[in-house]
C-alpha cells in the first residue's frame, strides 16, 4: 500500500506548473507521461521524481521539441545524449534566428523603400555624393531580344542571388544602360542587384551623381527625366558620363498599373 502523502495529484501538477488536467491526462496517452499510480477511484498520482520530470517534458517543448524527441530522449538519456540533443537545438533555433532577423532586415528594407518614394518629390533633380555600392550585375541583354527573353535573362542573375532562404524580393535592384542621357538610344542593357563584398562583379563607385525620380517604369524613365536633366546639367556647366542607373520604387508590390510606378534615375557626374 502506497503512502499517498507522498504523491501528487494530476490536479496538484496542472496547478504547479499552469497547465490543464486534460494536458497529463494527453500526455499519458501518448506514453510520454503516465502516472506513477492510479488509484481505485482513478486518480492519477505522480511521485516527486516524476514532478521533475514534467518539468523537463515542458522545458523541451518550449525550445520546440516535439513530443516523440522528448520520448526518445527522456527513455534514453544520457549526460552525452543531453548535451547532443540541445547543442543540435541550439544550433537549429540560432538557424532560424538568423532567418528571421533576415526576414525582419527584408521588410524593413521594404518599408523604407516605400518612404522613400512617398517621400520623393517626382521631377526635382538633386545632386548629391553617393557611397560605394557592391552590385551583381548581368550580361548585356539586347533590347532586340523579345520580352520574354530579356525577363528571363534578368531572372537569372536575380535567382543568383537568391540567399539559401530563398528571400527573392530586393529592395535595391534596377537596370545599368551605357548611354548618354542626351542621345539616349541604347541597345542593350544590364540587370543589377545589391550584394555584398564577397559575392560582387561590379562595384558602382563612390562619387557625384545626379539624382531625379519619374513617374514610369524603367523603360521610359531616361526619355522622361531627359528635358529636366538636359536643362539642370547645362545651367550648371555639368557633364555626365555615359552610365545611367535606373532603380524601380514604386513597383508591383504597390500598384498594379505600370502608369504608377516611380523609377530613379543616378547619373554620375564627371
Amino acid at each position: 500500500m502506497i503512502d499517498k502523502r507522498n504523491f501528487f495529484y494530476a490536479s496538484d501538477l496542472a496547478q504547479l506548473y499552469n497547465i490543464s488536467k486534460q494536458t497529463l491526462i494527453f500526455y499519458d496517452k501518448k506514453d510520454l507521461f503516465k502516472p506513477d499510480y492510479v488509484d481505485s477511484n482513478g486518480y492519477r498520482m505522480y511521485s516527486l521524481k516524476q514532478f521533475f520530470i514534467l518539468g523537463i517534458i515542458l522545458d523541451l517543448k518550449i525550445m520546440g521539441f516535439n513530443l516523440n524527441d522528448i520520448k526518445n530522449f527522456l527513455d534514453h538519456r544520457t549526460p552525452e545524449d543531453t548535451l547532443s540533443l540541445l547543442n543540435k537545438q541550439l544550433h537549429k533555433l540560432t538557424k532560424q534566428i538568423e532567418l528571421t532577423t533576415k526576414l525582419c532586415d527584408n521588410i524593413k528594407s521594404k518599408i523604407n523603400t516605400i518612404n522613400i518614394y512617398n517621400d520623393c518629390k517626382l521631377n526635382e533633380i538633386t545632386l548629391s555624393y553617393r557611397e560605394a555600392e557592391y552590385f551583381l550585375v548581368s550580361e548585356q541583354i539586347p533590347l532586340s531580344l523579345p520580352q520574354k527573353e530579356r525577363f528571363l535573362a534578368a531572372a537569372t542573375l536575380l535567382n543568383s542571388a537568391v540567399d539559401q532562404n530563398g528571400l527573392k524580393e530586393y529592395s535595391i535592384s534596377g537596370f545599368i544602360f551605357n548611354d548618354t542621357i542626351t542621345d539616349f538610344s541604347p541597345e542593350s542593357y544590364k540587370v543589377f542587384c545589391k550584394t555584398n563584398k564577397k559575392r560582387h562583379n561590379y562595384i558602382k563607385p563612390y562619387g557625384l551623381y545626379l539624382q531625379i525620380c519619374v513617374n514610369t517604369n524603367f523603360a521610359d524613365a531616361v526619355n522622361t527625366a531627359k528635358p529636366f536633366l538636359i536643362k539642370f546639367c547645362q545651367a550648371l556647366n555639368l557633364k555626365t558620363n555615359n552610365i545611367i542607373y535606373i532603380k524601380t520604387l514604386r513597383n508591383y508590390w504597390s500598384t498594379d498599373s505600370h502608369d504608377n510606378f516611380i523609377s530613379k534615375i543616378e547619373v554620375p557626374v564627371l
